[in-house]
């Protein structure tokens, strides 16, 4: 069967087969591990855009080397890939959770796990927000292609500035989990000066697509 997925893994060292993250069959995907720096967002945006760029997919998602994939997360994959290429829309998304290991549930004794129902795409929020859409994200490859190739090298958030993108024609939302972001205390969500960096992500979605829903821009506070 010919394989109409690939997840790209953003990861320092190449990560063996029997290692992958959870959730990933590779009968089912195709694997493409992008090694590299990931110390700062310039290094982040130059590496996802060296991923993409190798994709040969039809479609493709991002996957953090320390996350992982619910067990039944490549046959949402496939409701939503069914749904894109029904509508002929270039973006879809799920339900992703967040494992926060800095807090403890103190009943289990476990990181608290928190579940992110993103509803009905608004392009308000995504703005406010960059990441509003997250993780368990399904983009059309040549379309992604096509929007990384206006984008400049420096200090950019990539992910959002094509999800943000593509979302423009319409969107399709399979509302259940995929994926685990395993949130430690390490980590770009971490640095201090995100906002900011992140400001110039917002400004190219201005100069490139325009204002959300034609409306002002609130940015949400950082949580």
């Amino acid at each position: 069967m010919e394989k109409n997925l690939t997840l790209i893994i953003l990861t320092p060292q190449f990560i063996e087969t029997n290692n992958l993250p959870k959730g990933i069959d590779t009968s089912r995907i195709e694997v493409l591990q992008q090694t590299g720096i990931f110390d700062s967002v310039k290094n982040h945006h130059y590496n996802c855009m060296q991923a993409i760029s190798k994709v040969k997919t039809k479609y493709f998602t991002f996957v953090d080397n320390d996350d992982y994939l619910l067990d039944d997360a490549l046959s949402c994959f496939d409701e939503v890939i069914n749904l894109l290429d029904t509508t002929h829309y270039d973006l879809g998304y799920t339900n992703y959770y967040t494992k926060d290991n800095t807090k403890i549930d103190p009943g289990t004794k476990m990181p608290t796990m928190f579940l992110h129902n993103v509803g009905k795409y608004v392009e308000s929020k995504a703005y406010a927000n960059l990441t509003y859409l997250h993780h368990g994200v399904i983009c059309r490859t040549n379309e992604a292609k096509r929007v990384v190739s206006r984008m400049p090298l420096g200090e950019y958030y990539t992910p959002p500035m094509i999800y943000i993108t593509l979302a423009k024609l319409g969107t399709v939302y399979v509302p259940k989990p995929t994926y685990v972001w395993d949130k430690k205390n390490s980590g770009l969500h971490l640095d201090s000066d995100m906002k900011q960096k992140l400001a110039g992500s917002i400004m190219w979605l201005l100069k490139t697509i325009g204002l959300p829903d034609g409306k002002p821009i609130k940015i949400e506070p950082k949580k």
